[in-house]
């Protein structure tokens, strides 16, 4: 067998495109239709982001077009000729001659690999013959109708949408099994992840419901199976007997429990108050804080400093503390080490900043002088006297005074340490402090904050423990 391959620069650099068709193609005027005609495959070719479409009944409207794309390859077309000896010849015996030649390279290629659209076409079932009959005539006339084809009510309607799929692709999305399905509670949106209302005791303030007295009992279950031992459960429940409320960074800093150990046994020993004067505090079970006069010590106070560029670069976030690239980030410098109070310490002392700039502490773990003076001389209240829904048993703008005495004692604590450190000026850092207007329009914010993250405390706590 012999070949010749004839090699012309000429058709090396003629580029052709190549147009993949989904098909047998048995007349090239028929299948050119169905894309559209020599003028639409030359424009899609010459804009780079359009695609080309192939209507399979170019004259029916209802028809929907497949998509192909342009995809980027590298090819040739080649011409072979097979020249074989007639028979009877000298030659017969000899093998066939074949000649290659080169027409050209090709660069782009255009294939239809999408999904095409549903195609609901203009056929309909006669009732008197049971015959399907092509109705495409009587719905698109040619032509200018007349007024009287637009009355008649016997035309038939094809009211289709131009696109039934959004997508021409196929998707491999595994969709998650909806588990709020199997409490059969009919046609509820439900969530991948249900919340955990069977373990945390939650509870809103008033002045009339009664308080919890016991936690569920599941609870025990839990802490077996997450290993909490004896020994911890006894200090937790030991702190509550001597002091019946708490926060959740006292209690972790106090009883040297881890916090994964600490919200497995905080369910079993007391509830959790959402909003009112002990919002975020943690309360012994049947201790009634409404009904005792030194639980004023145990309320809540919010302090907040705003982020600015002097007083909020010395103090931490809490979110940095729990990314370790931020806590590196903004790691405080050694010549104000001195300066920044510990995230995990629960105590607000003087000469030392507070440990976010949002903390929320109990008014006994404010450890300054003025603070503590103010608490004890308070006066006791009258026999049957019950606590204000909002202040508890402290008087009116009582924490407007406590929060003057604690900017008093942040600003001079920077500006004794500036001194000390050789720094110039005392600098002014009223502004950066939060006016209390803004606390008391933001309280309730601050409230849906700490309990979303009290939540999250509990979110691990569900199991099966059956």
């Amino acid at each position: 067998m012999e070949s010749r391959v004839s090699l012309n620069d000429e058709n090396l650099r003629k580029e052709l495109r190549l147009v993949e068709y989904p098909g047998i193609v048995k007349n090239d005027d028929n299948m050119l239709a169905t894309l559209g005609g020599i003028g639409r495959i030359s424009q899609t070719f010459c804009e780079q982001v359009r695609r080309m479409e192939l209507i399979f009944h170019p004259e029916n409207r209802y028809c929907k077009p497949a998509y192909g794309d342009t995809h980027k390859i590298a090819g040739i077309l080649i011409k072979v000729k097979v020249k074989k000896p007639r028979n009877g010849s000298v030659e017969a015996k000899e093998p066939p001659t074949h000649v290659v030649e080169i027409l050209g390279h090709c660069k782009k290629s255009i294939k239809f690999t999408s999904m095409c659209d549903f195609q609901y076409l203009p056929i309909v079932r006669n009732p008197q013959t049971n015959h399907f009959e092509y109705i495409y005539d009587r719905i698109m006339p040619q032509g200018l109708p007349p007024v009287d084809w637009l009355k008649d009510p016997e035309q038939p309607l094809l009211l289709v949408p131009s696109v039934f799929a959004r997508c021409d692709n196929m998707q491999t999305n595994t969709f998650r099994y909806d588990h709020s399905k199997a409490k059969d509670d009919g046609d509820v949106i439900g969530v991948v992840r249900s919340r955990p209302a069977d373990l945390k005791t939650l509870c809103d303030f008033s002045l009339v419901d009664p308080i919890p007295t016991k936690g569920n009992p599941v609870v025990y279950k839990v802490m077996m199976a997450k290993l909490v031992n004896d020994q911890q459960f006894e200090t937790v429940k030991k702190l509550f007997e001597e002091c019946p409320i708490w926060n959740k960074v006292s209690l972790i800093y106090e009883a040297n429990v881890s916090s994964d150990k600490l919200k497995c046994i905080i369910p079993a020993v007391c509830y959790h108050y959402r909003t009112g004067p002990w919002r975020t505090m943690y309360v012994r079970f049947g201790y009634d804080p409404r009904k005792h006069f030194e639980a004023r010590y145990y309320q809540t106070f919010d302090y907040r400093i705003r982020f600015g560029a002097k007083l909020g670069a010395h103090i931490k976030t809490k979110r940095s503390t729990n990314n370790p690239r931020l806590c590196q980030r903004n790691a405080p410098q050694d010549r104000d080490e001195g300066l920044i109070q510990d995230m995990n310490y629960p105590y607000l002392e003087d000469g030392r900043l507070p440990r976010g700039r949002q903390s929320f502490y109990r008014y006994s773990d404010v450890r300054l002088p003025k603070v503590q003076e103010m608490l004890d001389k308070i006066p006791t209240p009258l026999s049957g006297a019950t606590c204000n829904e909002k202040t508890g048993w402290l008087p009116p703008n009582f924490s407007d005074e406590v929060r003057a005495i604690v900017h008093s004692s942040v600003k001079q604590s920077i500006q004794a340490w500036r001194k000390e450190s050789g720094l110039d000026g005392e600098g002014d850092y009223e502004d950066d402090f939060e006016e209390d207007e803004d606390i008391e329009d933001d309280e309730q914010d601050g409230d849906e904050d700490n309990d979303e993250l009290d939540e999250e405390d509990f979110a691990d706590d569900k199991m099966d423990t059956s």
